[in-house]
């Protein structure tokens, strides 16, 4: 089977384009060939050792046909015109989170990846193929859970870093004109997506709370809690910080619970707890692992190789921004906001 060709435009969000570098050559359907990044030290630092064309400027990669799909790692603004660039040449494009500043953004490229019949996967849908959420989705789907009730999650974490090693200070995350939300979007947006696809239902109330707490000269918050809910009735509780000590380890706790059953994931445990059909005990599995992880990348040049639908498009993407854009009006007018 051949492969198709891509490239890597921007290392901004650099938590997942150095993965995605890292894991370039075990990539089956697509293969790697050119790499911009704005600082062209990290961008030789990144890809040091590697056969692949840096380029000078993001618009190369788009300007040449020997290119299939895009991946963009920049911040917001830049992503979205990157993307928007890119599908208006027929390029497939696979997003950072979140694709753009507001709604209209984002429902700007869903409809031009619509338009041009090519890919757009947003990013933060790349959870929905971790074998963990494969696992829980498979529950759901065998109604081992029964109608789902809630999706609770715990996070804390740190202001993004500006590179690895380096400092939050000068990070693209914590500047509003680079990013439409701080601590709680930052991770949020993952758990949004996930509740949406656990639960085959849109949100339709958001109610938002967002304050500084530790790092009190941010100009986005540090700590967020939300209470989203389902037209089904299924409410997201979600409670995410940058409050972790710089050098402590950050904590992810999440808890799916449906009528009849539960499945209980936190990062200290090396195993998940399980209930189903309210059998009336926990059941505690190892977590579910693939020897061979899929990227974002792969799954998308799969899916276009073999003609098939990715696990996500454009309109997810205009989905999950359109609740955490919610989350941070109620935040602001301290009232609930329907979607």
């Amino acid at each position: 089977m051949s492969r198709l060709r891509w490239a890597l435009l921007g290392l901004d969000h650099h938590y997942s384009a150095l993965n995605q570098l890292r894991r370039a050559e075990t990539n089956r359907s697509a293969k790697l060939v050119s790499v911009w990044h704005s600082d062209s030290a990290r961008l030789q630092e990144a890809t040091q050792g590697m056969s692949v064309e840096l380029l000078s400027d993001w618009r190369q990669a788009i300007d040449d046909p020997n290119v299939d799909i895009i991946l963009s790692m920049s911040p917001t603004p830049l992503n979205y015109e990157i993307v928007k660039t890119a599908l208006q040449e027929g390029k497939h494009a696979i997003s950072v989170k979140p694709g753009a500043m507001d709604l209209a953004g984002v429902q700007e490229l869903a409809d031009l990846a619509d338009k041009h019949g090519v890919v757009l996967f947003p990013c933060e849908s790349l959870i929905r193929l971790s074998p963990v959420n494969q696992y829980i989705k498979n529950l759901v789907e065998d109604g081992k859970l029964g109608r789902i009730l809630s999706v609770s999650q715990i996070v804390h974490s740190r202001p993004p870093m500006d590179w690895p090693g380096g400092t939050s200070d000068y990070s693209w995350w914590i500047d509003p004109q680079l990013a439409p939300g701080g601590g709680w979007m930052d991770h949020s947006i993952y758990t949004v997506d996930l509740t949406r696809w656990l639960t085959g239902s849109e949100f339709v109330k958001v109610t938002g709370y967002t304050t500084n707490i530790t790092y009190k000269d941010l100009q986005l918050e540090d700590y967020g809690v939300g209470i989203l809910e389902t037209a089904t009735g299924a409410v997201a509780n979600l409670e995410v910080t940058w409050h972790a000590a710089p050098k402590s380890p950050g904590r992810n706790s999440i808890q799916v619970l449906g009528e009849t059953g539960s499945v209980v994931i936190d990062n200290l445990l090396s195993k998940m707890a399980v209930s189903e059909n309210a059998d009336g005990k926990w059941s505690f599995i190892d977590m579910p692992q693939t020897d061979r992880p899929i990227t974002v990348v792969e799954h998308v040049a799969h899916c276009i190789l073999n003609d098939k639908q990715p696990i996500a498009s454009g309109y997810d993407q205009v989905k999950n921004l359109a609740a955490c854009l919610a989350f941070y009006e109620s935040a602001k007018t301290e009232r609930a906001v329907r979607l």
